[in-house]
């Protein structure tokens, strides 16, 4: 295993903006029927949520990966044995398990 072990914590704060990205993400990979949701599609989808709703917005590998999402808030993606999660990186390196993105 690449990262370190997720835990869960509830009390975490996701922006409202974060949270719609997310949404918007997830209704992406929706629009994608009969597509394989693997890692690199959640990323394209993610990327694509991003760019809409910020200009010039990019997702970036976080920590030592294989993270990705924003480098401000910590909210990211990871691929798991079990699916892609919504994690949160905190300023210690320690990745927190928000969700199930997909």
């Amino acid at each position: 295993m690449l990262w370190p072990m997720a835990i869960t914590l509830p009390r975490v704060r996701v922006s409202a903006r974060d949270r719609a990205i997310l949404a918007d993400a997830r209704r992406r990979l929706a629009a994608m029927t009969g597509r394989v949701v693997d890692f690199a599609t959640a990323i394209a989808a993610l990327a694509a949520a991003v760019e809409a709703a910020i200009p010039n917005g990019r997702v970036f590998v976080l920590g030592d990966g294989p993270i990705v999402g924003s480098q401000i808030s910590g909210i990211g993606i990871v691929d798991t044995p079990t699916g892609i999660d919504v994690v949160c990186v905190a300023r210690d390196g320690h990745v927190i398990r928000l969700e199930r993105f997909a």
